[in-house]
């Protein structure tokens, strides 16, 4: 009987023994860890890795990492586009002369803050008026007169324009100069006259409208009274475009520029006092007014890294702030979703995409913020916006 005892607690250790021997061995590395696995590590699953996960990094989460490339994409500021109407009656010699000398520096101002700027010049050339005409020089103009017209940022619509006619005159021209108007675009109208004009402000109004024009700014430099008024006759000195001729007061100017100062009152553009010959701080009011613009709230996909593939579901799009804090925008399927959520993107043809854009209360979100940057992220899977 004692004998059977030993045996079977022999036969017990050997089989023990055995069974320790080959899970060591069916480890498939013959180190001595501690799971049931084919692989060389101590955790449960079957990667190389040492957490629990199915992937083969060494995170936590289930997905393999992306190689993840960031390209900032160029923010462009919304376009401008302005007409200019000069009045080329025989009073205004010396206005057409300020404006040919400083349209350029007018111009610089805008364009140097990074505006793409389109303006339209309508007046009569110095062919068609060697007095009051105008000719813009470079860098506006093309250094050529009477033919200065320099595209696609500058054009000349050679044009006389009388005393009164200065708002008939932009709508009869309007097929010499619509191709300068671009999409989306801010409109800006200034009206240089001593005059005040035959047109209402309501039937330029409703002309524009008919053109497809309803959104625009005008500004104007006119004068701020009549021909001949009591002010001249008792004060000479009240205004630079009053002199006395045989002992009365005359005002240089023709006419009150009523009508215009209604419009610019009715679009919240800038006036000044033509009489006064104060061009240039009202050029500059003008240009500041121009170039409060916000960036263009859409984007050319830059083409990916070298290496890299275009794949359009592997997309991301961050917003940095001027504080360089990240904000990820989820993706959208169309603008029709944007109304679902906080934020969002889309693109211009999602079978062929050439364009990012983000939603409407995106973009407003963004150009609160001067410092904006886009950044378009090229190899990790799209992340979908979240529903509200």
């Amino acid at each position: 009987m004692m004998f059977k005892t030993l045996l079977c607690a022999l036969l017990v250790t050997l089989f023990i023994t055995s069974c320790e021997s080959k899970s060591e061995v069916t480890s498939g590395d013959g180190s001595p860890d501690t799971d049931t696995d084919a692989d060389t590590d101590a955790d449960s699953d079957s990667d190389g890795d040492s957490d629990s996960d199915s992937d083969s990094d060494s995170d936590s989460d289930t997905d393999t990492e992306c190689a993840e490339i960031e390209t900032e994409a160029d923010n462009v500021l919304e376009p401008v586009d302005i007409i200019i109407v000069v009045d080329n009656s025989g009073s205004m010699t010396a206005e057409s002369g300020f404006v040919q000398t400083n349209l350029n520096s007018f111009s610089t101002q805008i364009t140097s803050s990074g505006v793409d700027a389109h303006i339209v010049l309508i007046s009569a050339d110095t062919d068609q008026n060697p007095d009051e005409g105008i000719c813009i020089t470079t860098p506006l103009g093309n250094g050529t007169c009477p033919n200065d017209t320099n595209l696609p940022n500058y054009l000349h619509v050679a044009q006389s324009v009388s005393s009164t006619d200065a708002l008939s005159q932009i709508i009869n021209t309007h097929t010499q100069w619509q191709s300068m108007l671009r999409v989306d675009s801010h409109r800006h109208f200034i009206v240089i006259s001593d005059d005040n004009s035959s047109d209402t402000a309501a039937w330029f109004t409703s002309q524009l409208a008919g053109l497809g024009i309803n959104e625009f700014i005008f500004h104007a430099i006119t004068a701020p009274i009549d021909d001949i008024t009591p002010t001249c006759v008792l004060n000479p000195s009240a205004h630079q475009c009053c002199m006395l001729v045989l002992g009365f007061g005359v005002c240089i100017a023709a006419g009150h520029g009523v009508v215009y100062e209604d419009l610019v009152t009715q679009t919240g553009g800038i006036w000044g006092d033509l009489c006064l010959q104060n061009f240039g701080p009202v050029f500059n009011q003008v240009a500041t007014v121009a170039t409060d613009v916000s960036l263009v709230c859409e984007w050319v996909i830059p083409d990916p890294p070298i290496g890299e593939i275009f794949v359009s579901n592997m997309v991301n799009v961050d917003y940095i702030d001027g504080s360089s804090v990240t904000h990820p925008i989820g993706y959208v399927a169309s603008p029709g979703d944007c109304s679902t959520v906080t934020h969002g993107w889309y693109y211009d043809d999602p079978s062929d995409p050439t364009m990012i854009y983000v939603c409407p209360q995106t973009c407003d979100w963004i150009q609160l913020d001067p410092d904006a940057k886009i950044v378009i992220k090229f190899g990790c899977e799209t992340e979908v916006a979240i529903p509200e």
